[in-house]
Formats: structure tokens, sequence, C-alpha cells
């Protein structure tokens, strides 16, 4: 009866033995394989790897900043206007206020000279037309040199129908320009809003207002073709 009991004695210490050998084994074996991963990540820091370490962000305030508002140049198309045709419909609406058409008057006797007996020497007959635009409150206004060329008296017609008489203040043949005035009083005078023509570029899009032949008030649009 003893010696049963001291055989279950050595088996009961044996398998607390052996339980407590692996569990030692194993605490060994994740000591192994933590050291060397610690390693690894101690080296590829110092290798400049890819390690990532968190730092402290400071804080900043932000400042809040109101979004600008943008610059609206041309009115937005209504009633299925494409872009281009708006452009071009705001465009004429600001500057054609600021075109004149040209009329060159001639007295009677100077046609005379051409047709003989045909004409009163002191009536005024139209002898042609042209285009310009009011360069400034005070009454000038620019125009070509063979609009005013030879001719008696320049009758002035705005784009809202009134008329006034203008003379010739000065005139260039080599350039064709001719600056022309009125009187002032009593007439609402919007100068045209100049350009520069620094930055234009062959191909850009232009638009010509004007009164070729006659026809008051017309349009065309294109390119700028040389400069």
């Amino acid at each position: 009866m003893e010696q049963q009991w001291r055989r279950r004695d050595i088996r009961l210490f044996l398998l607390i033995g052996s339980v407590f050998l692996l569990l030692l084994m194993g605490c060994a074996l994740l000591i192994g394989l933590f050291v060397p991963l610690r390693s690894e990540i101690t080296v590829g820091a110092r290798r400049g790897e890819s390690v990532v370490k968190q730092d402290a962000v400071p804080f900043r305030a932000v400042q809040v900043v109101a979004t600008p508002k943008p610059l609206v140049v041309v009115a937005t198309p209504e009633g299925g206007v494409d872009y281009e045709s708006a452009v071009l419909i705001n465009l004429y609406r600001q500057v054609n206020p600021s075109v004149v058409n040209i009329t060159a008057l001639s007295t009677g006797d100077a046609l005379n000279e051409i047709l003989p007996h045909q004409f009163e020497e002191d009536e005024l007959f139209p002898l042609g037309s042209g285009s310009g635009f009011v360069w400034d409150r005070d009454g000038h206004i620019v125009t070509n040199h063979h609009v005013v060329e030879g001719v008696n008296q320049l009758q002035v017609t705005f784009s809202d129908g009134t008329m006034a008489v203008a003379e010739v203040v000065g005139s260039d043949v080599s350039s064709d320009l001719a600056v022309l005035r009125i009187a002032p009083e009593g007439y609402t005078l919007i100068p045209v809003q100049r350009g520069k023509m620094e930055g234009i570029q062959v191909g850009m899009r232009v638009a010509a207002i004007g009164n070729p032949f006659g026809m008051a008030g017309t349009l065309t649009s294109g390119i700028v073709s040389a400069l």
C-alpha cells in the first residue's frame, strides 16, 4: 500500500515538473522572439527606415477667412442665350452709347464744281459718313481723317438720336485720325472705355461697333489678325 502511494507521488511530481518545464520553455521562446524584433526596430530606426514616431503636434489657431465674392464681368445668360452671345450683348450695351455717327456736309457751291448748276449754293448736302467715339466730357470726339477731309461742316449723331454740329480740332493724314469737338452743354456725353494694347495677341476675339455706310449702331465680331 505504501509503495502504491509512493508511485502516485512520483507520477504526480513528474507531471507537475513536466508542466512547469513546458511553461518555462514557452516563456523562453516568447522572450527569444521579442528581443530580435525589438533589435530590428532599433536598427531600422538608426538606418533611417520607415519607423513611425508620433510626436506632439503643436496647436495652431486657424484664421477663418471669408470667401471673396466673384467679380461678375458678364451677366448670366437668359432665355437660352449662349455665353459668347451674352458677352457681345453686354459689350454692345456698354460701348454703344459712346459711339457716334459722323455725317460730312458740304455746301452747294462746292458740289457745283463737280456738277455745275445742280445745287443751291448755300444749301448743305451730305457727302459721306463715318464712325467716331466720345473721348471725354469736354466734347472731344475721335474719328478718321478721311471722314472729315475737304468738308464744310460736320454733324454728329449720338446713339439716342440727338445731333450736334462739330468742328475739326486737329487731323493727321498718316495715322488717318482726326479730333472733333462739340459744345458739350446740354448733351449727355459718355466717354468710351479705353483699353490697353499690352497683352493683345493675334487670335484674340474682338468686336467693332460703328456706323459703316450709314448703318447706325452695327456690331461685328472677329479676331485680331495681325499686330
